[in-house]
């Protein structure tokens, strides 16, 4: 059975801190699914950032290396070239995502929860509300609790256990 509950969006106005409450009792497949394919996406770009900074730090191991004598010169060439074609694979995939590509995207699947929810209050279906007046920790935080609303936060036993 699906819970209902009441998420309140902070957000801020002419230098005032408010608040808007939110009721939500329906989380669709799409919004579940969606939301599961911009995490895995950002996860691979992260993943794309962390290998790049190793190709870095190996490229310069290398240049040490050759400069200490400890590796020939075409084999600095060789492994160098491998380096820097990885490199730029990765470049290409991490270019493909900006910042702003996953933002839309996760305010789109607030205004589908909003919409799903019968959320009356219009200003909640403005992007601009979403890029100017709340801040990206509580926007994913909004996202986050009504997807996963649902979600048990305790642990129960184990079968059996009252």
């Amino acid at each position: 059975m699906s819970k209902k509950v009441t998420l309140n969006i902070k957000y801020r106005e002419k230098g005032q801190d408010k608040e808007a409450g939110v009721g939500i009792d329906f989380i669709s497949n799409y919004v579940s699914n969606e939301y599961t394919e911009i995490t895995n996406e950002i996860t691979g770009v992260k993943k794309a950032w962390d290998r790049m900074n190793v190709i870095l730090q190996d490229r310069g191991d290398l240049l040490f290396r050759l400069k200490e004598k400890q590796i020939e010169k075409d084999d600095f060439k060789d492994q160098d070239g491998k380096l820097l074609k990885e490199s730029d694979v990765l470049e290409k995939t991490i270019k493909e995502y900006k910042d702003d590509v996953f933002f839309k995207r996760r305010v789109e699947l607030i205004k589908q929860i909003l919409e799903d929810n019968n959320c009356k209050i219009e200003m909640l279906y403005d992007f601009k509300f979403w890029d100017r007046k709340v801040e990206p920790a509580e926007l994913m935080l909004f996202l986050t609790s009504a997807i996963y609303k649902d979600v048990d936060k305790k642990k129960k036993g184990g079968a059996g256990k009252k």
